[in-house]
């Protein structure tokens, strides 16, 4: 795994994202890997927060592609909690696990539902008619950010407010990966639903000036757009355009996998470089009730001339962003509450 082109989506498709790099050292097995099983809109979001449970209008596709399967007690957890959430009983299949489980978290927490662009989604003469089959064809996608999470070749740096700082790296490839590792006291849906609103990052990265999400049709996919200004005044502020897709690997549990992607509202403008988000994404898994283990690990290019020492200071702040998401969202907690 280097540092691969990336096919895209056309000609829309993304999500979160920040510039970054660099290390060496001995190998280090994380504690939180050891027995891990098989790891191996043209408008933004509604500023109104308008609710709909249904599924967007699913993406085209040229070519369908079948890869993984999905544990016969996962399909069974999300039979029963489909009664709950209002879905209709009869027996789910394999294929149809990633659409029953977008379902019944949006039926569980109706705000996850955020409005999707209006654009259509017609790519090409055929269709995906489910989220299940989108998610079967990005397949490659979400097994590289699975195989990033694995405990391979990486490296502790340090460990602060938290998050674990691993670094790695690849054969072939300029740039060296970095992983953050955390656990958190919250739902996966209230993770989710503050990783989505791309526009909050302003108020929880300290690094992170804008903030936008130039198209999304969840849950098949989402593109936003950021840009980071370097922890040195004497270089230039990097902007990254991302697309995001999500799959279930569980009832309570994802993996968002990213790369950068052009999208027409989000062109290169002077006095910013473009960064590029080679691969990688989130890991998402739920401990237990309330508790979450979180990963976000990838390769970003910095493009333009930046120092080593600059590189280096920004992987470490941006793995520091799982500290900062979870401070966010504390106080987002406390917020509500006091109302």
């Amino acid at each position: 795994m280097g540092s691969s082109c990336c096919s895209h989506e056309s000609p829309l498709e993304t999500e979160v994202t920040w510039p970054l790099s660099p290390g060496e050292g001995s190998v280090v097995i994380e504690p939180h890997m050891k027995g891990l099983p098989g790891v191996g809109s043209a408008e933004s979001m509604s500023a109104s927060g308008s609710v709909s449970t249904a599924l967007a209008p699913s993406p085209s596709a040229s070519e369908d592609s079948a890869d993984g399967t999905v544990a016969n007690d996962d399909v069974e957890k999300v039979k029963s909690s489909s009664k709950l959430a209002g879905v209709a009983e009869e027996k789910p299949v394999e294929s149809d696990f990633q659409d029953i489980c977008w379902i019944n978290l949006v039926a569980a927490h109706p705000e996850m539902k955020l409005e999707n662009s209006r654009q259509s989604l017609r790519r090409g003469t055929c269709r995906v008619d489910s989220f299940q089959a989108y998610v079967d064809k990005h397949s490659e996608h979400f097994n590289k950010v699975l195989e990033l999470e694995k405990p391979d070749g990486w490296t502790l740096k340090q460990e602060e407010d938290g998050v674990q700082t691993y670094l790695k790296a690849m054969p072939g490839c300029r740039f060296v990966y970095f992983k953050g590792y955390t656990e958190m006291d919250c739902d996966l849906a209230t993770f989710l639903k503050t990783l989505l609103k791309t526009e909050d990052r302003v108020k929880w990265d300290e690094m992170c000036e804008v903030a936008a999400t130039p198209e999304q049709h969840l849950p098949y996919y989402k593109y936003s757009y950021v840009r980071i200004t370097p922890p040195i005044k004497l270089v230039a502020p990097r902007d990254l355009c991302i697309m995001c897709r999500f799959r279930f690997l569980s009832a309570d549990s994802v993996v968002v996998a990213m790369e950068s992607a052009p999208h027409g509202q989000c062109p290169e403008s002077s006095g910013c470089v473009r960064s590029e988000f080679l691969e990688g994404g989130y890991v998402i898994r739920t401990l237990g009730p309330n508790k979450l283990g979180v990963t976000w690990t990838g390769c970003v290019d910095p493009k333009g001339l930046i120092p080593a020492f600059v590189v280096n200071l920004a992987v470490a702040k941006q793995t520091k962003t799982l500290a900062m998401i979870q401070k966010f969202m504390k106080k987002e907690e406390a917020k509500a509450k006091s109302k």
